[in-house]
């Protein structure tokens, strides 16, 4: 994954098998975590859009549903981040009503952008602040 820096990164956790899904049920946020887009059946796969990885090259998919991108490019980003900052901005709606077990790994400045966007709407950190550009 090419970070917004243009540093490459891999996974530091067991997100690094996280497959490919057009219908992706979770999302990294320009917050600085991932949420879940969805509510997110007991033994279902966890999947994400790698659109959103900011990958360099063409990648092929093998993907379950018909209406499957079929190929993530360097353009995702400029096709579906308003898709996908729409996806998380509905599921920050939910965030405070849903239990959230890993909110005490969340450092201060993420909670203190987090917590004012919640409260008043304003400050919206989209997907976009994740994007590469060279």
């Amino acid at each position: 994954m090419i970070e917004a820096d243009g540093s490459f990164s891999i996974s530091w956790d067991i997100a690094k098998n996280l497959n490919h899904c057009c219908h992706y049920n979770t999302l990294s946020t320009g917050f600085g975590f991932d949420i879940a887009t969805r509510d997110i059946a007991a033994g279902e796969e966890i999947t994400q859009d790698y659109g959103a990885f900011n990958m360099g090259d063409p990648l092929v998919l093998e993907c379950k549903y018909a209406d499957c991108c079929i190929k993530i490019n360097a353009n995702d980003f400029d096709i579906m981040a308003d898709q996908w900052d729409h996806d998380i901005r509905r599921a920050l709606r939910s965030f405070r009503s849903v239990s959230q077990p890993l909110l005490p790994y969340l450092g201060d400045e993420i909670l203190i952008g987090l917590d004012n966007y919640l409260d008043t709407g304003d400050s919206y950190k989209s997907i976009n602040l994740l994007r590469y550009n060279p």
